[in-house]
């Protein structure tokens, strides 16, 4: 009888720890679907009014009337712009959400790619406006015509103006993000164990 009650105790004990680490892992996976969700609709709300703040400026507009329309490579500024925000929006629920079921690693992985996205813009916006002063000075150079080739010289010229913004902005761009890979890469490897959202919730 001492054996079967000790079992039993076992069973009672193993079902009740279970069924505790399912309910704090599900409550996990709500936090984080349900912010995450959050976080797309407030980006599409703050992209939103971007856009129209933008379209009333008429900034895409003055772009086109300059001839510089094709400088971010087939890419609007609009749509530059509202992806980063957007982005960044994301990432402050996800960040928030680490915060609410508590989980110190994801937070400060989010942070991290926060901290990234924002370095990331500012090598973003380098470049960019690289890119917009190489089509404005190989536009000069073509409409010119003083030249024999004028056309193979301005290409040229904005290879070189447009890959000397490259490399100015490379650091930005690259900022720190081999650590932030390897702790994405980490995490990734704990989310393959069955029992990685149990003990992230425990």
């Amino acid at each position: 009888m001492a054996d079967i009650s000790s079992v039993n105790t076992i069973l009672m004990d193993f079902g009740n720890t279970l069924l505790t680490r399912t309910t704090d892992a599900l409550y996990v996976a709500i936090v984080f679907a349900v912010l995450f969700l959050v976080g797309l609709v407030v980006a599409k709300i703050v992209n939103s009014v971007i856009k129209e703040i933008l379209k009333k400026g008429k900034l895409e507009d003055t772009i086109k009337a300059k001839g510089l329309e094709n400088a971010l490579l087939g890419f609007k500024v609009t749509q530059v712009i509202t992806t980063l925000i957007g982005l960044y929006v994301v990432l402050v629920f996800l960040g928030a959400a680490a915060d609410i079921v508590n989980i110190g690693s994801f937070t400060g992985t989010i942070n991290g790619l926060i901290g990234y996205l924002a370095s990331f813009s500012q090598g973003v916006i380098i470049v960019g406006i690289v890119l917009f002063i190489a089509t404005y000075i190989t536009n000069v150079i073509k409409k010119s015509g003083k030249f024999l080739f004028a056309n193979q010289a301005a290409s040229v010229l904005k290879f070189i103006i447009a890959y000397l913004g490259l490399i100015l902005a490379l650091p930005l761009l690259l900022h720190k993000i081999h650590s932030y890979l390897l702790l994405f890469n980490l995490h990734l490897n704990e989310l393959e164990q069955p029992q990685c959202l149990f003990e992230l919730a425990s």
